[in-house]
């Protein structure tokens, strides 16, 4: 008899506090599960109808929330997807890539995360309405992860580095403004050739 392993991990509460939603993992198959706070009723599969990337990813998650209703989801086939919190059809945000570590926007208008190709893993943003393609915001490192918002939603930063070396012995913090599509450039905030960050309330911060 082979013994099946069950796993959860990443739970994270929807910005206002309504609903809890983790990662559940069984046999080879992981799904995002959403749950009432207030206990009112049971667990939902979000992901009946898609199979997710499994727990542990590097350089960021597998799921977001969009407000309390919606999830952006990392698929198991590298796609990128917006769901009802409840389940249901998806919306395709990205395709031709794998993509993870989605970051959605203090407005929920758009999402942040990596997409990783054959020769390049980048940072780019894509409108949650479906109204726009991806675009990339990160520019010629060979890797970049864990994008993440400034409170205002003007600014999206991430974690890059290059060959030869690894990201503990050489990596920067950059940051880049993005309206419309990605204004100015990618500037250095910590590591390499820095300039002083962001505070939390998006003032500069001092070193």
């Amino acid at each position: 008899m082979v013994a099946r392993s069950r796993g959860v991990a990443e739970s994270r509460w929807s910005p206002g506090g309504t609903h809890l939603a983790w990662l559940d993992s069984f046999d080879g198959r992981t799904d995002v599960l959403v749950a009432p706070a207030d206990g009112s009723g049971p667990a939902v599969v979000a992901t009946a109808d898609v199979a997710v990337t499994g727990a542990g990813v590097y350089g960021g998650g597998v799921f977001a929330w969009a407000g309390d209703d919606a999830l952006v989801v990392a698929a198991d086939d590298g796609r990128l997807l917006l769901l009802d919190a409840g389940g249901g059809p998806a919306r395709v945000l990205s395709t031709g890539g794998r993509a993870f570590a989605p970051a959605v926007s203090p407005d929920s208008s758009q999402v942040a995360f990596c997409l990783e190709r054959n020769d390049s893993c980048d940072i780019a943003v894509v409108r949650l309405d479906g109204s726009s393609w991806p675009v990339r915001v990160s520019e010629g490192a060979d890797f970049s992860w864990d994008p993440c918002w400034s409170p205002d939603g003007r600014t999206v930063a991430w974690h890059e580095w290059d060959h030869p070396d690894m990201p503990w012995d050489s990596s920067r913090i950059v940051a880049r403004e993005i309206g419309a599509a990605p204004e100015g450039p990618v500037r250095v905030v910590a590591g390499e050739t820095a300039s002083p960050p962001a505070s939390p309330d998006s003032r500069p911060a001092v070193i």
